[in-house]
């Protein structure tokens, strides 16, 4: 049995990915960890890998709002995240280690942390209609 995180996180990803691409996403989820303990989770601004400037900023919003809408936990504000963020993470985005994640996790009372990256944008007119494919991982 699933449980509610990997059915929200599986949900939103797959929301996500569909309404940009039309494609089936792939989705992993360590089906050994219990994500039952987790009441709050924080989201800290994806990375953007992109040349697509702006996507990170965009991306993450777009992932903050449906995983609000999925109603599966409380999530950290996304003000509060960055200024526990500020310290760790440069202008360049650089990675965070274990140990200054787990910092972040205790000042911010959460269970979890979601890091992202925006790997890749790309967009296509047809017609009179227009479609942007994104590629992320959200870990």
């Amino acid at each position: 049995m699933r449980s509610k995180f990997s059915r929200s996180l599986w949900l939103l990803t797959t929301a996500f990915l569909v309404a940009c691409s039309g494609m089936k996403p792939t989705v992993f989820v360590n089906k050994q960890y219990n994500f039952n303990f987790l009441e709050k989770v924080a989201v800290v601004p994806f990375e953007n890998l992109s040349t697509d400037q702006g996507a990170g900023a965009r991306i993450t919003h777009i992932f903050l709002t449906e995983l609000l809408a999925a109603e599966s936990f409380d999530v950290a504000e996304p003000g509060e995240v960055s200024k526990a963020t500020q310290k760790y993470i440069g202008s360049g985005g650089s990675a965070l280690t274990r140990d200054q994640i787990t910092e972040i996790g205790k000042t911010l009372g959460v269970q979890a942390i979601i890091l992202g990256s925006v790997n890749e944008t790309s967009g296509s007119r047809a017609g009179g209609s227009a479609t942007t494919e994104v590629t992320i991982d959200a870990r």
